[in-house]
C-alpha cells in the first residue's frame, strides 16, 4: 500500500512539474511572440534586414558629430552652438509631436526646434540693460522631416541569420528569463502598493509589469540589432536624406541714428526688424570604406539694411567747442551714420560639404554661398571640424576651425578675410517618438 500511495504521489508531483514546465514555456513562447509584434510593426520591412528604427539608433549617434552651427540638425533633445563668424550663441529645443517614448530608439520622422539666439559681445551675452530688451535677441522655430533611409549590406544571408536565430529567438528567450527572475522583486512592489492602497488592482500592476518588460525587450533587442551590425561591419552603407525650415524672429526691433548730411544737426531714428526666412535639404551618406560625407543646400531670405550691409559708413568727427578759450580743451568726436537709410530683402544661396575619412575624428568641410539683391557678396569657407568623444558615442562635442574668404560686390569689390571657429554641444536624451 505504502508503494502505491509513493508512486502515486511521484506521479502527480511528475505531472504537476510537466504542467508548470509547459506553462512556463507557454509563457515565453508569449513574451516572444509580444516583443516580435512591437518590431514587426508598419515602419519594419523584413527585406531590409535591419529595422528602421534601429537604423535611427545609428543615425542619431553619428549626426550629432557634425553640429557646429545653428542650421545644423540636432537629434538630441537640447543643444547650444557657439558662431564666432557673426558672434551668435544659440540655445535650442527640439521635441517629436509624436512622443511616446523616451528610449531613444524609435523611428524619427518630424522634429521641432525652438530657442533663443543673441549676439556675444566680450564672451557675454546681454539679454537686457537697465530693463530694456537688446536688440540683437531673437527667437527661432524649426521644424525638420527625415526621411527613413537606407543601407547596403554586404552578407545579407548572415544578417537575416543573425536576426532570426540569435536576435529574435536566443537573445529573446534569454530576456524572458531575466524578466522571471525579477519577479519577486515585482511580487514586493505590488504587496508594499497594495498595502498603502488596497483599491489597487493586482492583476493590471502585473500586466503593467510585463507591458513594461516587453517594451524594454524590444528597445534592447533594437539597440543590440543597430550595434552588432555597425560594430561587425556587415553593412557597406548608411544614407539619409531630411528637409528643414526655419523662422527667426527678433525679440525687438533694431535702431539707427542716422544723420542725413554731415551738417545735419540732428540725427533721424530708424527702426528695423531683421526677420528671416531659411530653407534647406540635406543628404548624408556613411561608407564602412570611404568614410562619412554630408551636403546640403540653403535658401535664406533676410530682411537687410544699407548699415548692417555696410553700404552706409559710419563716420568719425571731431569738432571744437563753441566758445574756445585759450587754454587747452579736449576735442569732441561723434560717430555718425551718414546718408539714405534703406531696408531691403536679401536672397542667400550656399552650398555646404563635410567629410570624415572612417571613423578619423578629424575632417574637412567647405562652403560657398551667394547673396544677391541690393546687396551682394560671396564667401568660401574652408573648415577643419573635428570632434571629441564622452564616455560614449552618444555623447561629443564638435569644433570647426574655419578660414573665410568674402567678397562684398556692393562694396566696389572690397575683399576680407578671417579666422574663426564654431562649436556644437548637443546633449539631453534623443528626440524620439
Amino acid at each position: 500500500m505504502g508503494r502505491i500511495i509513493t508512486f502515486f504521489s511521484f506521479l502527480l508531483l511528475t505531472i504537476a512539474n510537466l504542467h508548470a514546465q509547459l506553462s512556463d514555456k507557454d509563457e515565453k513562447e508569449k513574451f516572444k511572440t509580444d516583443v516580435k509584434q512591437l518590431y514587426q510593426d508598419k515602419s519594419y520591412n523584413e527585406e531590409k534586414f535591419i529595422h528602421y528604427k534601429a537604423l535611427n539608433i545609428v543615425f542619431n549617434r553619428e549626426i550629432n558629430k557634425l553640429l557646429t552651427e545653428a542650421s545644423d540638425l540636432s537629434t538630441r533633445a537640447a543643444f547650444a552652438t557657439l558662431e564666432e563668424e557673426n558672434n551668435r550663441l544659440t540655445l535650442g529645443y527640439s521635441i517629436n509631436p509624436n512622443s511616446k517614448t523616451t528610449s531613444g530608439t524609435d523611428y524619427v520622422r518630424y522634429i521641432w526646434s525652438m530657442g533663443i539666439q543673441a549676439d556675444i559681445e566680450d564672451n557675454f551675452s546681454s539679454l537686457s540693460v537697465d530693463s530694456e530688451i537688446q536688440n540683437d535677441i531673437g527667437v527661432f522655430v524649426k521644424f525638420t522631416q527625415l526621411f527613413r533611409g537606407n543601407i547596403g549590406y554586404t552578407d545579407k544571408a548572415k544578417i537575416k541569420k543573425f536576426r532570426d536565430q540569435y536576435l529574435l529567438d536566443q537573445a529573446l528567450a534569454y530576456k524572458y528569463d531575466k524578466y522571471k527572475e525579477s519577479q519577486k522583486e515585482t511580487d514586493l512592489a505590488i504587496k508594499k502598493k497594495k498595502s498603502l492602497d488596497p483599491t489597487i488592482d493586482t492583476e493590471d500592476e502585473y500586466n503593467n509589469a510585463y507591458t513594461a518588460a516587453v517594451k524594454n525587450a524590444y528597445n534592447e533587442t533594437l539597440i543590440e540589432e543597430a550595434e552588432t551590425i555597425t560594430k561587425g561591419k556587415y553593412i557597406k552603407t548608411l544614407r539619409k536624406t531630411w528637409w528643414s525650415a526655419r523662422v527667426y524672429m527678433p525679440i525687438s526691433t533694431t535702431e539707427y541714428e542716422v544723420f542725413k548730411e554731415e551738417s545735419s544737426p540732428s540725427s533721424e531714428t530708424k527702426s528695423f526688424y531683421p526677420l528671416s526666412l531659411e530653407g534647406s535639404f540635406s543628404y548624408y551618406r556613411k561608407s564602412m570604406r570611404i568614410g562619412t560625407m554630408q551636403l546640403t543646400a540653403f535658401y535664406n531670405g533676410f530682411m537687410n539694411n544699407s548699415i548692417a550691409a555696410n553700404i552706409l559708413k559710419e563716420r568719425t568727427f571731431t569738432s571744437l567747442p563753441s566758445n574756445t578759450p585759450t587754454t587747452p580743451v579736449e576735442l569732441s568726436t561723434q560717430n555718425k551714420y551718414i546718408g539714405e537709410f534703406d531696408s531691403f530683402i536679401t536672397h542667400n544661396l550656399k552650398g555646404d560639404f563635410v567629410y570624415f575619412y572612417r571613423d578619423f575624428p578629424v575632417g574637412l568641410s567647405a562652403s560657398f554661398d551667394y547673396s544677391f539683391g541690393e546687396y551682394e557678396a560671396s564667401t568660401w569657407k574652408i573648415g577643419i571640424p573635428f570632434y571629441l568623444k564622452g564616455k560614449n558615442d552618444d555623447s561629443a562635442i564638435s569644433v570647426e576651425l574655419q578660414w573665410r574668404e568674402i567678397h562684398e560686390k556692393t562694396l566696389s569689390g572690397e575683399s576680407t578675410h578671417a579666422l574663426g571657429f564654431s562649436i556644437g554641444i548637443p546633449f539631453g536624451n534623443y528626440v524620439n517618438q
